[in-house]
């Protein structure tokens, strides 16, 4: 009960090579991913982990760390790791770590 798994799969539609902007961009952020979740009592430990599923020059991937936690009954914190590849569509073939931290706003209404 404590346990998830979460597998998305994706296909990128191909383009005419004039038009394509991003013709490398399944070589950094993959062709899919999976992530583990698990919580107890409130708290929330998650891992997603992407790979291109290439060799030789071109195994790129990254993998996010995600905690969540209750502060308060109206509080929720967070905090992410991600390193890798494709955090984000400016910056997809660089590899960056980031760390952010955050707080949700629950039930305000």
């Amino acid at each position: 009960d404590n346990w998830a798994i979460m597998l998305r799969p994706w296909y990128r539609i191909p383009e005419k090579a004039k038009d394509d902007n991003n013709p490398d961009i399944e070589d950094y952020t993959g062709r899919g991913d999976a992530t583990l979740v698990y919580n107890r009592n409130g708290h929330e430990f998650s891992v997603t982990a992407r790979h291109s599923l290439r060799s030789g020059d071109r195994p790129h991937g990254s993998v996010q760390l995600d905690y969540g936690c209750p502060l308060s009954r109206l509080l929720r914190g967070h905090v992410q790791v991600f390193d890798g590849y494709g955090e984000s569509m400016f910056d997809y073939n660089h590899r960056a770590t980031y760390i952010g931290v955050g707080i949700s706003l629950l039930e305000w209404f």
